[in-house]
């Protein structure tokens, strides 16, 4: 069964990470969006994922905060009630799991890409938790990841439950 997902990592500069098994094998691209708010909310529209994770906004009193992201989260959210398509946020601390030298090790790291590199450890954080991720291909690629980079001798996850409808 084929499946888009689409990780965000919200900001003036959004990290964007796409895993797809729709082309052939897996595809994972990520990179960072500069080009505002309609044409993000557009490029969804055109890759029409199964399902988005972001990261959510945690306001801090800070001085001067940019507030941006709380926009882009706006406009997810509008854009999930249209669309239908399922929105999973996750707090920042979510990205500790897949430090730096886990997504070099990866070969999944770009180099002065701070927010497609955030976009990435959400997506994996996410696929990693059965509870949420309901692609059992993608959970065990993000497994595999994992265990590859701890330098696990077994790649493969204990199990590999069905696919299931999100």
């Amino acid at each position: 069964m084929s499946k888009t997902y689409v990780a965000l990592d919200p900001g003036r500069t959004t990290g964007v990470c796409v895993w797809s098994n729709r082309m052939k094998g897996i595809q994972l691209r990520h990179h960072e969006y500069e080009d505002g708010l309609v044409k993000l909310i557009s490029r969804l529209g055109y890759l029409n994922p199964d399902a988005v994770i972001f990261e959510t906004f945690q306001y801090r009193r800070v001085p001067n905060a940019d507030l941006y992201p709380v926009e882009i989260v706006g406009a997810l959210t509008l854009w999930s009630a249209h669309t239908g398509v399922p929105l999973f946020g996750q707090s920042p601390s979510a990205k500790t799991l897949w430090d730096d030298d886990k997504l070099k090790a990866a070969g999944l790291y770009l180099k002065g890409q701070p927010h497609a590199n955030d976009a990435t450890r959400h997506l994996l954080y996410w696929a990693s938790m059965p509870k949420y991720c309901c692609s059992a291909t993608l959970r065990k690629w993000a497994l595999e990841m994992l265990h590859h980079v701890r330098g696990s001798q077994s790649s493969k996850p204990a199990s590999d439950p069905p696919e299931q409808s999100c």
